[in-house]
């Protein structure tokens, strides 16, 4: 008896997953931002050489950082704006994301992981906050 309570409440769980992830992917922002994910996750991990088009200096590059993730971040933000604690969601995701393309990078043999472009995907991420938290205030001001 114990073992169906434990089955009925593990699939339970799995059916709540399941339409969750089912309604994110029905949503257009939610659509917009996981694509923009793969994309962001290609460009991260093609090899140097062929990304012909970036003249890479240093500062190019960690700017390029900073700008991708975001966008990263508003993006997510804009797609987990209906569920509750959207910001704290939209951060984890971003966080997460930024952790594991560094990661990543330090096991493929074209690519590196460095310590400082990790540092400029968290700077980005808090910069897409702060801009979600300044549009936000001005709309909550135009409303009164």
């Amino acid at each position: 008896m114990v073992f169906a309570d434990q089955w009925k409440e593990s699939n339970s769980i799995s059916i709540m997953i399941t339409s969750r992830f089912k309604n994110l992917l029905t949503q257009k922002n939610s659509r917009i931002a996981i694509v923009y994910s793969i994309v962001l996750i290609i460009v991260m991990f093609c090899p140097v050489s062929n990304i012909a088009f970036i003249p890479f200096e240093l500062n190019f590059d960690k700017c390029i950082h900073i700008i991708l993730f975001s966008i990263l971040y508003i993006t997510w933000n804009k797609a987990m704006a209906p569920y509750l604690r959207s910001q704290i969601k939209a951060l984890q995701i971003s966080i997460g994301f930024g952790l594991f393309t560094e990661f990543i990078q330090g096991l493929l043999p074209h690519r590196n992981g460095d310590v400082y472009d990790l540092l400029c995907n968290f700077i980005g991420i808090i910069a897409g906050f702060i801009v979600v938290k300044y549009l936000e205030s001005r709309t909550v001001n135009r409303q009164l």
